[in-house]
C-alpha cells in the first residue's frame, strides 16, 4: 500500500540532511526553534536538544525498518524514567 505524504507546511520549511540533521526556517529564511508543547500551550522543551533527539528517533526508526525490524518502537525518555521502567 502506497502512503500519501502529508500536506506540506504553509508557514515554514523543514529540512533534513544526513550530515546536518533537522532544521526549520520561516518562508523568508529566518531560523526556527523546535519545541515540545503540551496541550495547555506550555513549552516543555525547546532548541537544539529537541532537534537532535527528534533526529535520533527518526534515524533509529529508519534503521530498524531497513533491518526488517520496522515493528519495533523507538522511545526517547529521561534516564530516570528509563530506570523506573526497567525496575
Amino acid at each position: 500500500m502506497k502512503r500519501t505524504p502529508p500536506e506540506p507546511l504553509t508557514t515554514a520549511i523543514l529540512t533534513g540532511t544526513s550530515y546536518g540533521g533537522l532544521s526549520a526556517k520561516t518562508l523568508d529564511g529566518r531560523p526556527l526553534t523546535f519545541a515540545l508543547i503540551d496541550d495547555a500551550g506550555n513549552v516543555i522543551a525547546s532548541g537544539g536538544t529537541v532537534e537532535r533527539e527528534c533526529w535520533h528517533v527518526i534515524t533509529e526508526v529508519h534503521t530498524n525498518y531497513l533491518k526488517g525490524e520496522g515493528w519495533l518502537v523507538v522511545h526517547s525518555m529521561p534516564k530516570a524514567v528509563q530506570q523506573k521502567e526497567a525496575a
